[in-house]
């Protein structure tokens, strides 16, 4: 296109003249991409003076140009294997710069037609490419080609939007966050909790939109159980929408470990219905109370096949006006497909990629998201034979270390406690990027599982703590008839159950209260 170069090297000339205005660029989201490989280097070396506080100078760029060749950044901006003769590189690029610096001159009052104009362009030029791409691609799979080609638009559609970031300066700031903490103060902000006060305390700021907290453990190891369990207390005590989506588990059988956990019905009777007595089959009815009614939803997504990334994003915007989830979990998120986009990269560099696209997905939309991720078989040879108590993990002990360990917010591992295998997870906080890697002094916490209906709790906290939103809780709750229990309860399990019929209640594991029939009291 003829009104290409022309229009690049106005705006390098408005540049080289008005450093400043390169703050403008970027909040407008032109990158050095959207110029002719010709220019790069140029828009590099402004870039570069900007940043010490000079004017580039006919020197100054030559020295940088010699710079960028011996580092291989040169050969990186312009596509270039091997630089044959830096010399003649230099020589080149000085032309350039004379060029630019003594055209015909351009008025900075301009500049948004000519930032404008180059955005137009580099989309017509990537518009033609994904075409190409596109044609090509169908004559082999063509469904796969129209992902692609929708993924490209897409992200052609968010290069063209106005640039959300801002700029704050901290010498302006101070009124501002003073009056912000001092308020906040008097009103601290809801934090989203998840249930389980060990993993919160260590989290310091719950679960904030945007933030991606992992879980990492062996096959088998309790992560989706974990992850379900502060889904619903998320839906149940936060009263918050909330989207799962389940890679690895059919929603048939996650449904089966929801009523399991609701309920305390053996899981094992829900999985095989024939096995349920008439009580049983009452309480599971009546169970589903809990999600129906309700101001919040709880979402399952299933599906047949491996999901990207833009498709969760996809469906999430389709189904905004009626449901906007504030915590999204991704059963998980190794078993997420590849964008096209970079699916021809090492598959051990999906993962950064995943990790930061729902991160950017959970800030625009206000979702927090949680996920699992397997420990390393290394790792896992070295717990089981350490010692009760002197465990240890680390990021290196993850698959994809890096990756996760550089995006997650929060990681947590969970190895099994060698002397209470079937009923009791040690936790082991990897990261915490705004708490702490202890729980209350201790390098890990306890958290009590039974295995049979799927349920786990801090080892700190009551079987039903103060979960004020559970219909059956407020029932049981509401019932009046005085009577003195002598329940072996833990210290931390101190609710008032003196208003409840003792022929209907037992006690089950850890003091926990079961009932016989909750449609009785």
């Amino acid at each position: 296109m003829k009104e290409k170069i022309p229009c690049q090297e106005k705006i390098l000339y408005i540049l080289l003249n008005e450093p400043s205005l390169i703050n403008k660029l970027q909040l407008e989201g032109i990158e050095p991409d959207f110029f002719d490989s010709k220019f790069k280097s140029l828009l590099f070396g402004i870039y570069n003076a900007h940043q010490r506080s000079v004017r580039l100078t006919s020197v100054g760029y030559t020295d940088f140009v010699q710079k960028s060749i011996n580092s291989g950044e040169y050969a990186k901006w312009n596509n270039i294997k091997k630089i044959d003769s830096p010399k003649q590189v230099i020589l080149k690029e000085s032309g350039i710069f004379v060029n630019v610096s003594q055209m015909q001159r351009a008025s900075v009052d301009d500049i948004d037609v000519y930032i404008s104009s180059v955005r137009e362009i580099h989309t017509r030029e990537k518009v033609n490419e994904l075409l190409d791409e596109f044609q090509n691609g169908a004559k082999k799979n063509y469904m796969q080609a129209i992902s692609g080609f929708s993924e490209g638009i897409e992200k052609l559609r968010l290069e063209g939007s106005s640039n959300s970031s801002t700029w704050s300066f901290l010498d302006e700031e101070g009124k501002s966050f003073m009056d912000k903490l001092r308020e906040e103060r008097e009103n601290p902000k809801e934090r989203l909790s998840t249930g389980i006060t060990d993993l919160d305390e260590s989290m310091a700021v719950g679960l904030p939109s945007g933030s991606l907290t992992l879980f990492v453990a062996d096959v088998g190891g309790y992560k989706t159980t974990l992850m379900l369990q502060i889904a619903l207390n998320v839906y149940l005590r936060s009263q918050k929408d909330v989207l799962f989506v389940s890679l690895e588990m059919p929603k048939e059988m996650l449904e089966n470990k929801i009523m399991a956990s609701e309920t305390g019905i053996s899981n094992n009777h829900i999985n095989k219905p024939e096995l349920l007595t008439d009580k049983e089959m009452d309480r599971l009815d009546g169970e589903w109370d809990k999600f129906t009614g309700q101001s919040m939803r709880f979402c399952i997504e299933d599906t047949q096949e491996r999901l990207t990334v833009s498709a969760i994003k996809a469906k999430i915007e389709q189904e905004a006006g009626y449901f906007k989830p504030r915590l999204v979990v991704i059963d998980y998120i190794s078993i997420l497909a590849p964008e096209k986009s970079y699916e021809k990269q090492a598959p051990h560099a999906w993962v950064g990629h995943m990790c930061k696209d729902l991160r950017q997905l959970g800030r625009k939309h206000g979702f927090a998201i949680i996920s699992a991720a397997q420990l390393g078989r290394d790792a896992i040879k070295r717990l089981r034979s350490q010692k009760d108590g002197k465990q240890t993990v680390g990021s290196e002990d993850l698959r994809g270390s890096h990756d996760f360990s550089a995006d997650a917010d929060n990681i947590y591992a969970l190895v099994p406690n060698p002397t209470q295998q079937q009923n009791q997870l040690q936790m082991f906080c990897i990261k915490a990027r705004y708490g702490k890697k202890e729980f209350n002094g201790s390098t890990r916490a306890m958290l009590d599982v039974n295995a049979d209906i799927g349920r786990i709790n801090g080892a700190t906290d009551a079987a039903w703590g103060d979960d004020n939103s559970d219909p059956v809780v407020k029932k049981a709750e509401e019932t009046t008839v005085n009577y003195d229990l002598n329940l072996d309860l833990d210290a931390e399990d101190n609710e008032d159950y003196s208003s409840v019929k003792t022929d209907k209640i037992k006690t089950g594991p850890k003091g926990r209260v079961v009932f016989d029939d909750f449609d009785d009291l």
